[in-house]
């Protein structure tokens, strides 16, 4: 059975926010007060985002504080809105509000990618839940959340057709449509355009004000075309929009999956043989790998043993995907194969050995940043390693349990986002550079020789590790050109710093840090 959409606890909900957004702009509530509203969120994001110079501004607490803006918007627009008058935080409201603060708080510790849309997310679901209730199974939540990208793009474009077709509909008469209110203007201004003109003709004091009002416009004008950068301007627009989609978007309707399709000859004898052979298949190569990465085994020549942990991270990864999606393809509820004693434990087995193949790729990546180095790319490798083994894990639970494939998709969605969320108050950047740093062959270990232009490029967390090395490195020439990049991102992040805007937490504690 499929739910709606998960917009209200009440059946008319979605109905009456459908009717709301339908309705003519004259009809619709404060539409006018949220026009009022969009534009000043422009305002502040181009006080928050554009220095006072013009340029861009440095990404730092202005971004906690634009999110922190944008959520009392919301809260102020829903929870005081004349046909919202019943709207109550209640426990999910709650809950969705104090992980806000929370992330929030994460921007101005440092603002990342990844703080920034769970915080888009979360502040996307308290705007819907406040407007139209909460959903009530998890997956509506991530497919609600899925939403907000589109409503960003369209909503404005979609109210802006809205308010033509009303404008069509009730134009003539002397309540016209504003090109109907312009013409009717025009002729007066143009005659009266006249007589200002011979009148600044004929009296000096006129002339004067006519002067100075033409100074300002040109001066004007020379502002616009001189500060106002095309980037300013899509600024502006993107907050506009953004504000829009919150206080007017609308989730539509999402059917949730109840299961997936099944293979046309997924008969049991087909599952049962297809399992023997990818367990099988899988069985050899794990054993390969226990013999070459644990067991001390010779490679094959020709064959280096960091070549041989790197070439198959990746693959192992994808062939971990596929016997998942197989398993979700085949195994849907009420299935030959889901009935079947033989291949619930063939297929179990089959994702023991994907999770095991999982961690096998790990420890390949792990050998191999071992014996060069680690970056942004293998360290997310690892994190989402962890999200693929928490879902296969989560897989084999949803057999025994012969749950469905919402339960299934909802928990492995939940996992991803704790991972994720973990992940965005350590210095993951810090611990690169530490890292690497203190495995480099400068230092005295068997690794590669340390990156000095990547580890510049991770920005400021990378300064004590620089400067770690440059007082511990056993190469003269590396430890010069490491206390040069030092001192070249202590004057960066000293200019970052000079204007609020840029400032956060731990480019406060790195400034008032110094390595003895």
């Amino acid at each position: 059975m499929h739910e709606p959409s998960g917009l209200s606890n009440s059946p008319t909900g979605e109905q009456a926010v459908a009717r709301t957004s339908d309705a003519p702009p004259s009809r619709q509530r404060g539409t006018r007060s949220l026009a009022l509203i969009a534009a000043v969120m422009a305002v502040v994001g181009d006080r928050l985002f554009v220095a006072n110079d013009g340029s861009a501004a440095t990404l730092g607490c202005n971004v906690a504080l634009f999110a922190l803006a944008l959520l009392v918007v919301v809260l102020g627009w829903r929870l005081s809105s004349r046909g919202l008058r019943s709207a109550r935080l209640g426990r999910h409201g709650t809950i969705v509000l104090l992980a806000l603060l929370s992330l929030i708080a994460t921007l101005a510790l440092d603002p990342g990618w990844i703080a920034l849309a769970i915080v888009a997310a979360l502040l996307w679901s308290l705007a819907r839940g406040l407007a139209a209730g909460w959903p009530r199974r998890a997956i509506l939540w991530f497919a609600h959340a899925s939403q907000l990208p589109s409503e960003i793009l369209s909503r404005w474009i979609a109210d802006s057709a809205l308010a033509k077709r009303w404008q069509r509909r009730h134009r003539g008469g002397r309540r016209g449509g504003l090109d109907a209110a312009i013409l009717r203007w025009l002729g007066p201004a143009i005659i009266a355009a006249v007589f200002v003109a011979v009148f600044v003709a004929a009296n000096p004091v006129i002339e004067a004000w006519m002067s100075e009002a033409s100074s300002a416009v040109r001066s004007t004008w020379s502002w616009l075309t001189t500060e106002v950068s095309v980037g300013r301007v899509l600024l502006w627009a993107a907050t506009l929009a953004l504000t829009w989609a919150f206080l007017r978007g609308r989730v539509r309707r999402w059917r949730v999956p109840t299961d997936a399709v099944s293979l046309p000859h997924a008969r049991e004898a087909f599952l049962v043989r297809t399992l023997v052979l990818c367990n099988a298949v899988f069985a050899v190569q794990t054993g390969l790998d226990l013999l070459y990465l644990t067991g001390g085994s010779a490679l094959p020549p020709g064959m280096t043993f960091a070549g041989y942990a790197h070439r198959g991270a990746y693959p192992l990864i994808a062939a971990a995907l596929l016997a998942g999606l197989f398993t979700l393809i085949t195994f849907r509820s009420g299935s030959e194969g889901e009935r079947s004693p033989w291949a619930r434990r063939l297929v179990s087995l089959w994702i023991a050995q994907s999770v095991l193949l999982t961690a096998t790729a790990g420890w390949r990546l792990w050998l191999y940043v071992e014996q060069y180095s680690l970056s942004r790319w293998r360290l997310a490798t690892v994190i989402w390693l962890a999200i693929v083994a928490i879902g296969l894990s989560l897989l084999i639970e949803r057999l025994r349990r012969r749950a469905s494939l919402e339960w299934y998709l909802s928990r492995t969605l939940i996992g991803a986002v704790a991972i994720l969320v973990a992940c965005v108050w350590p210095d993951l950047d810090g611990f690169i550079a530490r890292y690497n740093v203190a495995h480099c062959r400068e230092v005295g270990s068997d690794a590669a020789p340390i990156d000095l232009g990547y580890l510049e490029g991770l920005g400021a967390s990378a300064i004590p590790a620089l400067e770690r090395l440059a007082s511990t490195s056993q190469e003269p020439k590396v430890a010069e050109d490491a206390a040069a990049s030092a001192r070249r991102m202590r004057e960066r992040l000293d200019r970052d710093l000079r204007d609020w805007r840029g400032w956060t937490l731990r480019r406060a504690w790195l400034q008032s840090s110094r390595t003895e």
